[in-house]
């Protein structure tokens, strides 16, 4: 009984000091000492309440800890998405200044971050990553064929026309 007793308090310590690997272990081994205890007939029926109770804490802090994890994946994923949706705005700034080379740049980053996290995130964040890339991509494809053809512009020379002898 000391065994479990040692177990249980060392359990309880860790929980309260939110060592939660170690509290689920010592949890388990408080239980599974006492239900041997108790099938050995070295404790009394009663203490199996006792044991359950051990083992019901420690699928508790499991529960807890997997909810944690997973809502700091999501918040990973939402942080991407919002640092996505922050290069648009820069793009759009830039844009907006006039500053097409710089507004591509940050459309492409912008798409480039958007494929690489929406392959490991939830549906509602993978929408909004592909909807921010469909725009970013969008605008960076208009800005660069506004580009090609104020380049053709500009190798065109606007010449005057050689005059005829009737305007002389």
């Amino acid at each position: 009984m000391e065994d479990v007793t040692r177990s249980a308090q060392k359990a309880i310590d860790y929980d309260k000091a939110g060592r939660y690997d170690a509290a689920i272990y010592f949890y388990g081994d408080a239980a599974q000492t006492l239900l041997d205890l108790i099938q050995t007939g070295k404790a009394p029926v009663e203490y199996k309440k006792t044991a359950e109770g051990y083992i019901s804490r420690a699928e508790i802090i499991k529960a807890r800890r997997t909810s944690r994890l997973s809502s700091t994946v999501k918040s990973k994923h939402q942080q991407n998405l919002e640092r996505a949706e922050f290069l648009l705005y820069q793009a759009l700034d830039a844009d907006k200044a006039e500053d097409p080379e710089e507004a591509v740049q940050l459309y492409m980053q912008a798409v480039d971050l958007c494929l690489l996290s929406q392959s490991q995130c939830e549906t509602d964040i993978r929408r909004k990553l592909r909807d921010v890339a469909k725009k970013a991509l969008d605008r960076a494809e208009i800005l660069k064929s506004q580009r090609k053809s104020s380049r053709k512009e500009k190798d065109t020379l606007s010449l005057p026309d050689v005059p005829t002898d009737g305007e002389l």
